[in-house]
């Protein structure tokens, strides 16, 4: 099971940008727990998320037909 941080994450799956995992978060598309993690400090406001790298490239390798979002992130 590997975690990384979005930076790291982003060029582990391929991506363009840290932004389009983040727009995965937010728009429900990865679930909390099982494809990321937010790992912030108490007390911050601005999220800190680590990605399950082999979930991730499941879920992104599934045709967009069979996507389903879970419980959108308030962004």
């Amino acid at each position: 099971m590997e975690w990384q941080r979005t930076k790291q994450a982003a060029e582990s799956l391929s991506l363009i940008s840290c932004d389009q995992l983040r727009k995965f978060v937010r728009e429900g598309f990865f679930k909390e727990g099982i494809d990321y993690r937010d790992i912030r400090l108490n007390g911050r406001v601005k999220p800190n998320y680590q990605f399950h790298i082999e979930n991730c490239k499941k879920k992104l390798g599934l045709s967009p037909s069979k996507r389903v979002a879970h419980k959108k992130v308030p962004g």
